[in-house]
């Protein structure tokens, strides 16, 4: 909270007024003083009732009321809010009402208000808006519209709002979303645009953004990506940029985004990965590190996983794994471990994994295995099972059996003979020097190792 002015700071001209305990209202930057017409005003509201005198400034309306608080200025206007506090500014902009706080506002234009709230100070206009509490703020700002709310953001910039956001704190801001509503949120994000939003949530930093998106919940949240659908997320996260978007997931944690990307579903998280594109994906989750990017996979469990990457379909998965490159990959299979792997590739069945080998290539299925070694390969054929790695219809697949064998028994697979197109389902030259296994026995082999 910022720091507030002890009762009668600095003399009878700065002074708060007597009566008033340390801590409470009026509240101010320290570092002004409050006039006489701020005092007077306490005075004036404090004996009319604050809802008369908003109803009175109602009476006024909005373009005359501007030009008073242009001619009083914006200092002096914001140590007037100052000195009424919390208790005294909502009585008065319901007896305003909602409508014409906002005209007001608006005649003040995006700039003036921006002024206006900096003078205030974080500190002030958190404990007014909290004070004015969700429902009525949201209905302020659904009544400015998306256009002013935009300029008096871009006019405050992406530091004092993070300070503003950072003072209401991720309880409150979860409110406020709440009561804006899932298609104004979306409106104004969108009028932010990426770029904005983006600088917005880098002040925020990865914490403060986790922490708003927990007490918003998994149903908000997911209904507000469902809002903003694919293309435009994949926006944000380019903003993002990879680096902070990794640490957001961190502080949300693998089970919190797991329930996430479960609840908004897979045929949206499909849109967005594929919005994303291949190489921002692998950059996402080359930040994000193996042993996270495995919490998130155990949380969605087999049946949740299975279903996502099936959804992706082979070609999109196997455009993945390529832009992932052999070590991530093999990093990532590792902190799944093979049992969990080998019980995933046989829920995604022998079609899935089919076309996703024919999708990866033949290099990129060596090196993979490669990068795997003897003691994960071998945990994953006793986890697939023998039986489901013969039967995939891939003519290739001899040759990255072969490949399995190789690394497993610890042989040379360098040179395996590539098989006439009609021998490849037949056997393959597992050591390079002409011996050609049948799969009968390369299955015993494997079993054996």
């Amino acid at each position: 909270m910022q720091q507030r002015l002890a009762p009668n700071d600095g003399g009878a001209e700065g002074g708060a007024g007597a009566g008033n305990q340390a801590g409470e209202w009026p509240q101010r930057p320290p570092e002004r003083r409050t006039g006489t017409i701020p005092r007077a005003t306490n005075v004036v509201v404090s004996t009319l009732r604050p809802g008369t005198v908003g109803r009175l400034v109602g009476v006024l309306g909005p373009r005359l009321t501007s030009k008073i608080v242009n001619l009083l200025g914006m200092e002096t206007t914001a140590d007037t809010a100052a000195e009424l506090g919390p208790s005294k500014t909502r009585p008065l902009v319901e007896g305003l009402s909602a409508q014409k706080t906002a005209g007001l506002a608006g005649r003040l234009g995006g700039d003036g208000t921006a002024q206006l709230v900096t003078d205030m100070g974080p500190g002030v206009t958190a404990d007014t808006v909290k004070g004015l509490e969700a429902p009525l703020t949201a209905d302020i700002v659904k009544n400015l519209g998306p256009d002013t709310v935009e300029e008096i953001v871009r006019g405050l910039g992406p530091e004092f709002t993070g300070d503003l956001v950072r003072e209401f704190g991720p309880s409150f801001t979860a409110d406020l979303v709440e009561a804006f509503g899932v298609q104004t949120t979306r409106i104004l994000v969108s009028h932010f645009g990426p770029e904005l939003t983006g600088a917005l949530v880098a002040d925020f930093g990865p914490d403060l953004t986790a922490d708003i998106v927990k007490s918003m919940g998994p149903k908000l949240t997911g209904d507000l990506v469902v809002a903003f659908d694919g293309p435009f997320t994949a926006q944000l996260v380019s903003a993002f940029g990879a680096p902070l978007t990794a640490d957001i997931v961190a502080s949300l944690g693998g089970p919190a985004t797991a329930h996430l990307v479960a609840t908004m579903g897979s045929p949206l998280t499909r849109r967005i990965v594929a919005s994303m594109g291949p190489q921002l994906t692998a950059d996402l989750v080359q930040h994000m590190g193996p042993k996270l990017t495995s919490s998130i996979v155990h949380s969605l469990r087999i049946p949740g996983t299975g279903e996502l990457v099936g959804t992706f379909g082979g070609p999109l998965t196997g455009d993945l794994v390529m832009a992932f490159g052999p070590e991530l990959t093999a990093e990532i299979v590792n902190a799944l471990g093979p049992e969990f792997t080998g019980a995933l590739v046989r829920a995604l069945g022998p079609g899935f994994v089919a076309e996703l080998v024919m999708r990866m290539g033949l290099v990129l299925n060596i090196a993979l295995v490669s990068r795997l070694g003897p003691a994960i390969l071998a945990g994953l054929l006793v986890a697939m099972g023998a039986q489901f790695v013969l039967g995939l219809s891939v003519e290739m697949t001899v040759l990255i059996l072969a490949a399995i064998y190789g690394v497993v028994v610890g042989r040379r697979h360098s040179q395996v003979a590539a098989p006439d197109r009609g021998q490849v389902s037949g056997g393959a030259d597992v050591n390079g020097g002409g011996e050609v296994v049948s799969e009968a026995d390369l299955d015993a082999r494997l079993k054996a190792a």
